[in-house]
């Protein structure tokens, strides 16, 4: 009988915690590290019974591939022959962004121009309503992109690292005009309210913007995703509105991104959100590229482990991710009691291995990287709060 990996997953699950089990039960004897005789123990485990890993109202009892093995990309965008391969691998895509080509009133400056609201919601139709069709059922998030330009709050000063990835080259300036919260805002109401009027697969998940840490004040953020997701409650109240899709929160000594943006989000948004999006690269700097100053950065070992030892604070394994999620958890529990919000990671991975784009040089970088996705799978499937995640891997690649 073969067995696929999500079998092999549990049944190794299972024997680890068994031998946690006797383990735990050897430890309880008072002479067990002196006797020269072990310590005897009966494990008896009852596979008739079911038991769940329980966070609040939330519980987790059974891998679900759908929340687990996805890939990064909007659901019903592919070509049927390539949707097949990655049915068959279990490895649907499960998340994108988009953006909408809003323009501005020529009559009225800093208004919207109705017509175009029209233009701009009907855009995703078709794609989804092949979705719907190719994949009745699965679920899915999407999160927005890029603003149109003369929505954007004008040149907001940004301090300039030395050093950019490639990614980083090419961010821009994208935040979104406090005059504008209500009208985008209603823009996304009334583009929920066109997919489902044309029988379209609708996101279960909807992220204000993608990864807005760099860009965004962080309160100014959590006002405006609060006003996104007040809207939505009001007449979609099925879709979670998430934020504040946090790209690099590591916690830092001092705390100061923490406080900067989880933790006035969780104040401003916390109570209106359906669920915490967040994204979790760990950073190794070891395939650096071949600038000097990227090169004077790089450690001998490609091993995160022995990165983290060697005083890299960008590494999520071994024990930060865990306590992260513990500190998102317990904070939203302080500031509005009740039970911890669901989360989704709608992004995760490994980063600074390069190049980035382009053809990779060796499959040693794709194994470094699958090494952290793994790692963060595991604790991922070890939290009931986590209702999707979706490592950065696509189903297509640019070229080049």
């Amino acid at each position: 009988m073969s067995l696929s990996f999500p079998r092999i997953l549990l049944a190794s699950m299972s024997f680890f915690w068994i031998g946690m089990a006797v383990g735990n039960l050897a430890a309880q004897g008072e002479d067990s590290m002196t006797s020269t005789e072990p310590y005897k123990a009966r494990v008896v485990v009852d596979l008739t019974k079911s038991r769940a890993i329980r966070v609040g109202a939330m519980e987790k009892s059974r891998l679900d591939r759908d929340i687990y093995f996805r890939s990064y990309h909007p659901l019903g965008m592919f070509s049927e022959e390539r949707n097949r391969e990655l049915a068959e691998i279990g490895a649907l895509p499960a998340r994108g962004c988009l953006g909408f080509n809003l323009a501005e009133d020529p009559g009225h400056p800093g208004k919207l121009e109705a017509e175009s609201v029209g233009k701009a919601t009907g855009a995703w139709v078709k794609a989804w309503q092949r979705a719907a069709a190719q994949h009745p059922g699965k679920r899915h998030a999407m999160a927005h992109g890029r603003f149109p330009e003369w929505m954007t709050a004008g040149n907001v000063e940004k301090e300039k690292k030395a050093l950019l990835e490639d990614w980083e080259r090419l961010a821009g300036k994208n935040i979104l005009a406090r005059e504008l919260y209500e009208t985008h805002a209603d823009v996304i109401v009334e583009w929920f309210r066109v997919l489902k009027e044309n029988n379209c697969s609708v996101p279960s998940w909807y992220t204000t913007q993608n990864e807005p840490i760099n860009q965004w004040d962080g309160r100014d953020f959590a006002v405006y995703t609060r006003t996104v997701a007040e809207r939505m409650r009001a007449v979609h109240p099925e879709v979670k509105v998430c934020g504040p899709c946090s790209a690099w929160p590591y916690p830092t000594a001092d705390f100061s991104i923490w406080r900067k943006y989880m933790q006035e989000f969780i104040e401003e948004a916390g109570a209106s959100v359906g669920a915490y999006d967040l994204h979790f690269y760990s950073k190794g700097h070891w395939a650096l590229p071949p600038d000097p100053q990227w090169q004077a950065r790089r450690v001998k070992s490609p091993s995160l482990y022995e990165n983290q030892k060697m005083g890299n604070s960008t590494v999520w394994e071994y024990g930060r991710l865990e306590g992260y999620l513990d500190l998102v958890a317990a904070y939203h529990v302080k500031t509005w009691g009740g039970s911890p919000k669901p989360m989704t990671i709608s992004e995760f991975g490994r980063q600074t291995i390069h190049p980035q784009f382009g053809p990779w040089t060796n499959e040693f970088k794709y194994w470094l990287y699958m090494t952290t996705v793994i790692r963060e799978w595991m604790t991922y499937m070890e939290r009931p709060e986590v209702e999707l995640t979706v490592p950065f891997i696509l189903g297509e690649s640019d070229g080049g």
